[in-house]
């Protein structure tokens, strides 16, 4: 089982839903496919703190602070 680390709540309840709502319709294939490695098992998505999410130091703008805690989450230190 592979492990996906997740902080939206709403990626988190459409990658666990079965059912396709009107507002969804337009998401890709790759989704469905996500979905179903979910639901085989494969993959476990995870909840995680938004204050210890790695990607958001490549992603958002940060202030120094959290810049730096976040890169010594990244490098290990």
């Amino acid at each position: 089982t592979t492990s996906t680390y997740e902080d939206n709540a709403a990626c988190t309840m459409l990658a666990n839903s079965d059912s396709c709502k009107q507002r969804t319709k337009h998401i890709a294939i790759k989704w469905h496919h996500f979905r179903d490695q979910i639901r085989l098992g494969h993959i476990k998505i995870v909840k995680i703190d938004m204050h210890h999410n790695w990607a958001d130091i490549l992603t958002k703008p940060l202030g120094r602070q959290k810049f730096e805690s976040l890169r010594k989450l990244l490098m290990g230190w």
